[in-house]
């Protein structure tokens, strides 16, 4: 008897609800192990914990950190630690593993110079020991048992080239500055419509406090639906990509510069970029209370299906907000109102605010509600789009 016969139609999942379902399963045990919550009594919560593959730094009074070894400079060795973090250390003073094998430490002593002697006095009456009779006699160097390892840093195979790149991009402040999120939620409903919702994103950014702040975002939402009568018609279907730079040139001040691309095949729109730029204030800079407003002007290409091509000029207002209850619970909003300078007719408004609560150092639960109004549209087409997103997100 053929099993998969006997199952009611209504109770069998489609081949791509199954293939989803798969790749759901393998990011969320993604998530668990970089997330570092399925660490070992050794690994503390996991992370750079000692493991076979981690570098082991031996310190002359035989103390070890186990980490990432990232190269050496200026007779510096340096090193990343979970528990301590960056580390900077006398290359006299210490030797690294690589891969978690314990070495065979010999250090040498240092021992002082002598004194110099001056020009009408012997060196060896100022060093205070007997001139010796002859020639020196070279000694050979003292054989080192196996497994010993001198004081030239050990690079670990494969990333010889990768360390002086880290180092070059730590001088400049390019890593590991930026902090990154992806964020993921999924919507699959069965019954009298079939309806399936994807919401993905990406996000970095990096703030320097008083000088810069960066940020990158991009998101893609996609949504479909199968009706009884077995009609399909896809609901959503966007990309939208921004960077925002902020410099910083006085206390409650900043230049803003915000770039932004989006395609929307429901609302038939090709291509749509933005430029934006400003002079943002800073209302409120406290601890857990950051408010801005900014007002600007926007420069607008739009590429739609069933109209030409059209650029416009917008007067634009941004702000946004972020409040943290405690360590744990969050909350971010961002609103952005935009208004043509010829024709009052064509305007548009963005309302995003996002409740965040950490799950783990690492993962959050965010639920996330935007609303959107563009008056421009094309005829037939809504113009207004409200949603709601539960998402996980992991941070890295």
């Amino acid at each position: 008897m053929d099993v998969a016969k006997e199952i009611p139609d209504r109770w069998r999942l489609p081949h791509a609800a199954r293939c989803l379902f798969g790749v759901m399963a393998c990011f969320a045990g993604m998530i668990l192990v970089c997330a570092g919550d399925v660490g070992g009594a050794d690994g503390r919560a996991g992370g750079i914990g000692p493991s076979a593959a981690a570098d082991v730094l031996t310190f002359a009074n035989g103390d070890r950190i186990s980490g990432l070894y990232l190269g050496h400079e200026d007779g510096f060795i340096h090193f990343e630690s979970e528990q301590l973090g960056l580390l900077r250390i006398p290359e006299t003073a210490a030797v690294v593993a690589p891969g978690g094998i314990a070495p065979i430490v010999r250090f040498v002593p240092i021992v002082e110079a002598p004194p110099v002697a001056p020009d009408d006095e012997p060196a060896a009456e100022v060093a205070g020991v007997e001139p010796e009779a002859g020639p020196a006699v070279e000694e050979e160097p003292e054989e080192l048992p196996p497994g010993t390892l001198h004081r030239i840093p050990v690079v670990r195979r494969g990333v010889g080239f990768v360390a002086p790149i880290l180092d070059a991009l730590k001088q400049f402040h390019l890593w590991p500055t930026w902090k990154s999120r992806v964020t993921f939620g999924h919507v699959w409903q069965y019954g009298q419509v079939d309806q399936t919702s994807i919401n993905a994103g990406f996000t970095t950014e990096k703030r320097v406090p008083d000088e810069y702040e960066a940020r990158f975002d991009s998101r893609y939402n996609y949504a479909k639906q199968r009706r009884a009568d077995q009609t399909v018609s896809k609901t959503r279907d966007d990309y939208n990509l921004r960077l925002r730079y902020r410099h910083i040139f006085a206390t409650h001040f900043f230049a803003h510069s915000s770039t932004r691309y989006e395609k929307d095949l429901i609302k038939r729109i090709r291509h749509e970029a933005e430029q934006s730029l400003g002079v943002g204030w800073r209302i409120f800079e406290r601890e857990n209370t950051r408010a801005t407003i900014t007002p600007a002007f926007s420069t607008r290409y739009q590429d739609r299906r069933i109209e030409p091509v059209e650029w416009f000029v917008y007067m634009s207002l941004f702000q946004d907000l972020e409040y943290r209850f405690n360590e744990m619970v969050s909350f971010h909003q961002e609103a952005s109102y935009s208004i043509e300078a010829t024709d009052s007719e064509n305007y548009n408004f963005d309302f995003k605010g996002r409740l965040e609560t950490m799950l783990t150092a690492k993962l959050s639960l965010n639920l996330i509600w935007d609303f959107k109004f563009d008056n421009a549209v094309a005829a037939g087409i809504d113009p207004s789009m409200h949603r709601t997103t539960a998402a996980l997100a992991f941070d890295f």
